[in-house]
């Protein structure tokens, strides 16, 4: 249903909107969390794009079936003394992107360690991706995009995806994935409410034209009353 929805990207600067969601952005330093953000909203990649200290903050704004969508985007430090810090921005979140470097595999091995932690904070309607970047660098791959499948699987993540800042590759597609996977519950409701009125249409329609047809029918019997009236 995720894939059936329709969707159009909106300027930066498009605020008017109903729904608003909050997403968070954590992984290790040096995974390239900043540069994918960059890439993805500003379709830009700077080489020398010096790493996040703290958080930054980006605003990516789409169209879903008619609707407005406002993702808020918080883009965080992986060092070891903000950890503590990062932890707050857990309990508001809607959904936590783990981000890893396919050429890292230590980057890998610590996604537990952020899994563990942003779980322990946020609340039970919280996704989660999981999100293999630098896919640029084939050649030195230290993790297969099968152990990324697996690991997803196997700890229930809702999306996974390979992704490269420098390439433009799948950068904007998570983003889009994501406003659709925080807006399908918000879909369906409204698809549900829709299907309700348009059966009270059909309801409505079946007893006007059940009408039409009495008073057709009543019209006739007069008719035919009168007509053999007439012959006696």
């Amino acid at each position: 249903m995720v894939d059936s929805i329709k969707y159009e990207i909106l300027q930066d600067d498009f605020s008017i909107s109903r729904l608003s969601f909050k997403i968070l952005f954590i992984g290790d330093t040096g995974v390239g969390k900043s540069k994918l953000l960059q890439k993805a909203i500003k379709g830009i990649y700077d080489e020398f794009y010096s790493a996040t200290e703290g958080f930054e903050s980006f605003i990516f704004n789409i169209k879903l079936e008619g609707e407005v969508i406002n993702l808020e985007l918080k883009d965080t430090c992986g060092k070891e003394i903000y950890k503590s810090f990062i932890t707050s921005f857990y309990r508001n979140a809607n959904l936590i992107v783990i981000c890893y470097a396919i050429d890292n595999k230590e980057s890998f091995n610590h996604i537990s360690s952020w899994l563990k932690d942003s779980k322990l904070e946020c609340n039970n309607e919280c996704k989660f991706f999981l999100i293999g970047n630098k896919k640029d660098l084939e050649s030195e791959r230290e993790v297969s995009k099968e152990e990324g499948e697996e690991f997803a699987k196997k700890n229930k993540f809702d999306f996974f995806s390979e992704t490269s800042a420098k390439l433009g590759i799948n950068t904007q597609y998570i983003l889009i994935q994501a406003a659709k996977i925080l807006y399908l519950p918000f879909f369906v409701k409204d698809f549900e409410e829709k299907k309700k009125g348009d059966g009270k249409n059909i309801i409505k329609d079946m007893e006007k034209e059940i009408k039409i047809k009495d008073k057709f029918k009543k019209n006739f019997e007069n008719k035919l009353l009168k007509y053999y009236k007439y012959l006696i």
